[in-house]
């Protein structure tokens, strides 16, 4: 069984339909992080300060008046806030930052200002808190350019098109193989069917889970090698009623990893009974691919499922949506958890695959009757 394993292994991993999306994947990384790289150079805390600043001292130039003790106060933290973020003392920065954030705060209190816009500034204020406090670079949500930031924004956007491509191009014909002018081919192997479908099965999983780790890691060390690992307890916002929640970078990754993991596995197992089923390898992929994109789409386009969205295996290939709230906010399902995703995700995988075994017997019976 092992050596059929591993000449399975080889047969995937040296075809060109599992080379070139896998090189386009690695490639698109170094993209990303380099668009990253010019989105936080034009978004960071000196930019914005740097903005805030500019129109003030427009309007101080078109009215003397303007300027108060407030705007005086607000003016120098913003300038000293530039400095600091240009000479890397990321927590001088973050100090001052913090200051026109509390006055933000305070005007939008005192103003009544809507409760979802407080919120933000009080989140961004335990951000700042932190880099002030651990003098670690101010992150931007999306824009993350250190190790473990930038992982969590590849993980959080891009894993589901890795999904796609790896179930196209690996899983399905895997499955498919054995399938050759309407016959199954392994009825000539002196094996039992099944045993060789949970090595399929077996081969699948290797492959797959294998190139998402190798994924993770050659994304947290291309922005390791540019900008350092960062901190694996830098704040991540959390959109939930508690204002100001965070999480740790390094546990919401943690959690994503093992809930797509999950997803993956999830994927595999689906994409074989399908393939059993229709024993046709356009035809597994066009329907692999539908189901999962149905499960996938649904907590944004089908409302009337959102009570019950958490019952839905591919729901958590959006792992860091749910875990940082904002699917949540969407669905308006708070059922939707880490917990959740691990429980309905083994549930699924057992189910699929005693739906596969029974469908091997029920062939085998129909073959001989």
């Amino acid at each position: 069984m092992i050596k059929f394993t591993i000449f399975n292994i080889k047969a995937i991993v040296r075809k060109k339909l599992f080379i070139i999306p896998m090189i386009l994947i690695f490639a698109s990384v170094i993209g990303i992080y380099a668009g990253n790289n010019r989105a936080a150079n034009n978004s960071n805390l000196a930019k914005f300060a740097e903005s805030d600043y500019t129109y003030n001292q427009k309007q101080v130039k078109m009215d003397s008046k303007f300027v108060d003790d407030f705007i005086s106060a607000r003016m120098s933290h913003e300038k000293t806030t530039i400095d600091a973020f240009n000479n890397k003392d990321w927590a001088k920065a973050a100090k001052n930052s913090l200051f026109t954030t509390n006055q933000d705060i305070a005007s939008l209190e005192k103003a009544g200002g809507r409760d979802d816009q407080i919120a933000d500034f009080k989140s961004q204020k335990a951000v700042l808190e932190y880099v002030e406090k651990h003098n670690v670079y101010p992150e931007i949500p999306a824009f993350g350019i250190t190790g473990f930031n930038f992982l969590f924004d590849s993980l959080t956007i891009y894993f589901p098109w890795f999904w796609f491509a790896v179930i196209i191009f690996v899983i399905i014909p895997i499955f498919t193989w054995k399938f050759q002018n309407g016959k199954n081919m392994d009825n000539l192997i002196p094996k039992n069917n099944i045993a060789l479908d949970f090595d399929r099965l077996l081969t699948a999983g290797i492959v797959v889970v294998s190139s998402y780790f190798f994924l993770i890691l050659f994304a947290f060390g291309l922005a390791s090698l540019f900008h350092g690992i960062g901190d694996p307890n830098f704040p991540i916002i959390i959109q939930n009623e508690t204002l100001g929640a965070t999480q740790p970078i390094g546990h919401m990754l943690i959690k994503t990893v093992i809930l797509q993991t999950l997803s993956l596995l999830a994927a595999i197992v689906l994409g074989q009974f399908i393939s059993n089923l229709t024993k046709s390898e356009m035809l597994a992929a066009f329907l692999t691919v539908g189901v999962l994109l149905l499960q996938i789409i649904a907590p944004f386009i089908f409302s009337f499922m959102n009570s019950f969205i958490q019952l839905i295996p591919g729901v958590y290939v959006n792992a860091p949506k749910i875990l940082n709230g904002s699917l949540i906010q969407v669905t308006k399902n708070t059922n939707l958890t880490f917990s959740n995703g691990v429980i309905i995700l083994l549930f699924a995988i057992i189910v699929v695959i005693l739906m596969n075994i029974s469908y091997h017997r029920i062939t085998v019976i129909k073959a001989k009757g």
